[in-house]
């Protein structure tokens, strides 16, 4: 209930827009009706004043609001998804919405019927059903779209704001924790990258990393013990957690751990001889800080 009540509070502006539109409507089909009947009528609506109508269609439309709570469960259990709709979700939407309609004019034509607006009966039944179906159905038809839209504009706008809220929240986390890296002049040299395979996770010391290069979605780790680990991250990510331990990307595709270079070649191609003996190309946007960076071996 408290969830609610936040929710109505956090959108109370819409509600209110909405609610405001919808009273609009009502007044102006009730003045619609009464026009109607004093201008196209026998009678000239004797007797018939503006309230007496009005009570009649807030009937009718709490009735329709009362109905459409069907819709309203039905689409927020089974909401459609950008890039996931299909033929079948999309029928069953229009099964849901003619069900509604359906229950709608039943309940609307019994209810003029037990208020005396016509003779009882079967006929009369009939009469009164086929009037509000073909008077009743593009409006109600059109409401419970507009209903079905609205309900997925919150939902997707709730998902979104609560996403916006995790990015500003890791943002913000990543900036403080990068401004402590910057800020430490002290570095842990037990530092470790987390490897998991399967149920287990091996603990590789940045210490004994040599290089690391990409590989699709993961990238491989290659150590002193002739080793390697495929590990699920970024080399955008890991250059920016492993720069203030000694090493330098060199290439798109890799990055070397600088106290294991023995060798820099420059002969037509620009590489790298680690200890290993894996050779390592170098970018040319990166030659100028590999150069720096070797000069403070």
């Amino acid at each position: 209930m408290s969830r609610f009540l936040n929710w109505i509070r956090s959108n109370q502006i819409e509600l209110l827009a909405g609610l405001l539109c919808f009273s609009i409507f009502i007044v102006f089909e009730v003045y619609q009706q009464l026009y109607y009947t004093r201008n196209y009528t026998e009678s000239g609506g004797e007797g018939i004043t503006f309230f007496t109508v009005l009570n009649a269609h807030l009937l009718r439309w709490s009735i329709w609001v009362l109905l459409s709570l069907i819709l309203v469960f039905y689409v927020t259990k089974n909401p459609l998804k950008r890039g996931e709709m299909s033929s079948i979700q999309l029928l069953k939407y229009l099964v849901v919405i003619i069900g509604v309609l359906f229950l709608n004019l039943m309940a609307i034509t019994g209810i003029s019927l037990t208020s005396g607006e016509m003779a009882a009966g079967w006929p009369a039944f009939q009469e009164l059903f086929i009037y509000f179906f073909f008077h009743k159905i593009p409006l109600y038809f059109i409401m419970l779209a507009a209903l079905t839209v609205v309900i997925h504009y919150f939902q997707n706008r709730d998902e979104l704001e609560l996403v916006i809220g995790e990015v500003g929240e890791l943002r913000r986390s990543n900036a403080q924790l990068n401004e402590e890296l910057r800020n430490s002049a002290v570095r842990d040299e037990s530092f470790v990258l987390q490897v998991k395979t399967g149920t287990r996770t091996k603990l590789v010391p940045v210490e004994e990393i040599i290089w690391i290069e990409a590989d699709d979605y993961c990238v491989r780790i290659h150590d002193k013990n002739n080793q390697t680990h495929t590990l699920r991250s970024s080399m955008k990510a890991l250059d920016e957690k492993l720069e203030f331990y000694g090493f330098l990307r060199v290439h798109r595709k890799a990055i070397v751990n600088m106290n294991f270079v023995t060798e820099f070649v420059q002969n037509g191609r620009t590489e790298l001889i680690l200890r290993n003996g894996s050779v390592v190309p170098v970018a040319q946007s990166r030659l100028s800080s590999l150069k720096s960076a070797l000069q403070t071996i």
